[in-house]
């Protein structure tokens, strides 16, 4: 397939995914995959005697060049099948050293109380394979997300879907609090201040392929500093 857009000067055409993720064509393939998984979670996981039969993968997320997340569903010999062995694992695979930090910050959430909160639900870090950048989690079961209930509620006449919003917004401020509240400390502190600086250089980058839109942003910006700085932020 190819595109042009005359008016900006730009063509555009399909690509491959670059390499810079190279063991998402192995975690793909279901073959290969299933022999990568076992091997990772009998070196680094609970689950030492592990024997997957067979499983089925299912690419939920793939950001070209940066990280990607796939489903499997695992098949297992059933004469031989331990019950506390997952029916699905989710694994992500990410660019240079953003496995291994995921890994750790995942590690020492596990290791809070947040591990039996009753307000959220984190997912279990099963294995990382840093020869790969493979990190490999339990699943987080969902019935439906939160967007789906806002875009009900956004279309729907009944005021049953709005209040089921409001319910679910709460609880879904319930789980913030609880994971900010954790005391898990790792990494970098993030602030309102530099993610603010972030889109304004993001918006500036873009500014020189597309002239005009630096200016197009900044009130909705500017609002929203005068929000935080009115609001400080709780703990």
């Amino acid at each position: 397939w190819r595109g042009t857009l005359p008016d900006l000067g730009v063509a555009l055409e399909m690509d491959f995914p670059d390499d810079e993720l190279p063991s998402f064509a192995l975690l793909t393939d279901p073959v290969q995959a299933r022999a990568i998984l076992e091997r990772g979670m009998r070196e680094h996981s609970p689950y030492r005697d592990i024997e997957i039969k067979a499983c089925r993968p299912k690419v939920v997320r793939y950001k070209a060049g940066s990280r990607s997340t796939i489903l499997y569903n695992f098949d297992y010999d059933e004469s031989k099948r331990d019950p506390a062995w997952p029916n699905m694992v989710a694994v992500k695979t990410y660019y240079a050293h953003k496995g291994l930090h995921a890994w750790n910050s995942m590690r020492a959430l596990w290791d809070s109380d947040l591990r039996d909160s009753d307000d959220v639900t984190i997912a279990e870090p099963l294995a990382f394979m840093p020869e790969m950048n493979v990190l490999i989690q339990g699943p987080v079961r969902e019935d439906y997300s939160i967007n789906d209930i806002l875009i009900r509620a956004l279309q729907s006449t009944d005021d049953t879907a709005m209040e089921q919003l409001r319910v679910d917004l709460r609880a879904t401020a319930r789980g913030l609090a609880a994971f900010h509240r954790s005391g898990v400390m790792y990494g970098e502190e993030v602030t309102w201040k530099e993610q603010i600086e972030e889109v304004r250089d993001i918006v500036g980058r873009v500014a020189n392929a597309v002239p005009g839109i630096g200016e197009a942003p900044e009130p909705m910006l500017g609002r929203l500093e005068q929000l935080a700085e009115a609001h400080p932020a709780q703990p």
